[in-house]
């Protein structure tokens, strides 16, 4: 049971399928050629050629990405079941996925599970329809959480000047935005849109483009930034730390007025992704009295966001880093600019 890569001789014949089917002389490539040609040599080393042999081709019958991609693209078509819009967004989604799971997982956020789904689907419609959004890169909750795959493809898409969330508290963060988005989703306020944008980022090679759509406050696509912060405020910030809206269009007509102008993530500024931020640290970090005050309409004099133009407290810094890609403090430059100035004429 330890090589083994396929339930059945049903689920063996309804992968192969699915795999272009190469020459005999293949020993590498994402063929049935290839897999052929590894599992007669599995009869001398069973535990480094059945891999080989398998679904996912185990990295040398093609990459493991290649084998998920031609499965999937198979398998989930049309309207109803398709889960990714094209060969390169699935890879570079898949690319994201923790490969440390077992073959035939049929949960967890690993690659196994992934695989395992989109295999499924090959049987039939009916299954297809069951199975593909599992097999999808959010795996609608089946192949771990959908902020777990959020996580795991935007940290590997976005990295550098475009990173869009932090290891350390992507999870923390994401839990507080909606979860009931659908499967590759390209716009509305959910992380199924954050992450089809993460995956369109590495896909496309345009990370300054869609990898600002995979952050927190959904960088004005995933929905709006008062989608966001409305959502934040009316779901997180309640009871004596309310900011007292009476229904989330009178929330939406307050943050029209908001400069929108800020960088998603921001920590300090008059701005309404400086209130995104607080929002989420407080319902992330567990900081309602701390962090909400600052997302209010009209946060106090001295905080973060308020219009004076606060900095970020000592509380806020010593807890907190942004789950968003985070800017300078503009403030900061004109006070330098002032002093500079100041000196000058002494």
């Amino acid at each position: 049971m330890t090589n083994l890569q396929y339930k059945d001789q049903t689920d063996c014949m309804r992968h192969c399928a699915a795999y272009p089917v190469g020459t005999d002389a293949d020993m590498a490539g994402n063929t049935v050629g290839c897999r052929a040609y590894h599992a007669g040599a599995a009869s001398g080393n069973a535990g480094l050629h059945c891999p080989h042999a398998g679904p996912s081709g185990g990295g040398a019958c093609g990459s493991i990405c290649e084998a998920y991609c031609n499965i999937t693209m198979t398998a989930c078509t049309g309207a109803a079941n398709s889960v990714y819009s094209s060969n390169a967004i699935c890879m570079a989604h898949c690319e994201g996925f923790n490969t440390s799971g077992l073959i035939g997982a049929v949960s967890g956020a690993t690659y196994q599970c992934h695989l395992y789904h989109a295999g499924v689907a090959l049987t039939d419609a009916a299954s297809a329809t069951t199975h593909c959004p599992h097999a999808g890169a959010s795996s609608a909750g089946v192949c771990g959480s959908k902020c777990e795959n959020l996580c795991q493809v935007a940290i590997s898409a976005c990295t550098g000047t475009d990173a869009s969330w932090k290891a350390a508290d992507c999870m923390a963060f994401c839990d507080t935005l909606p979860t009931d988005g659908v499967t590759n989703a390209t716009g509305g306020n959910s992380v199924d849109c954050r992450i089809y944008h993460a995956g369109a980022a590495k896909a496309l090679g345009m990370l300054s483009v869609h990898c600002p759509h995979s952050t927190h406050s959904g960088g004005g696509v995933c929905g709006s930034y008062c989608d966001t912060y409305c959502y934040l405020s009316m779901t997180h910030c309640t009871g004596s730390n309310s900011h007292n809206f009476a229904d989330n269009a009178a929330c939406m007509t307050a943050c029209n007025g908001f400069n929108q102008t800020g960088m998603p993530g921001e920590t300090a500024g008059n701005t309404v992704q400086c209130r995104i931020y607080h929002i989420g640290a407080a319902k992330a970090l567990n900081l309602l009295s701390v962090h909400c005050p600052h997302g209010a309409p009209t946060p106090a004099a001295g905080t973060p966001c308020a219009a004076s133009g606060g900095t970020t407290s000592s509380t806020t810094s010593s807890t907190t880093s942004t789950s968003d890609k985070g800017t300078g403090n503009a403030m900061g430059v004109v006070i330098s600019l002032f002093s500079l100035v100041a000196f000058l004429l002494i």
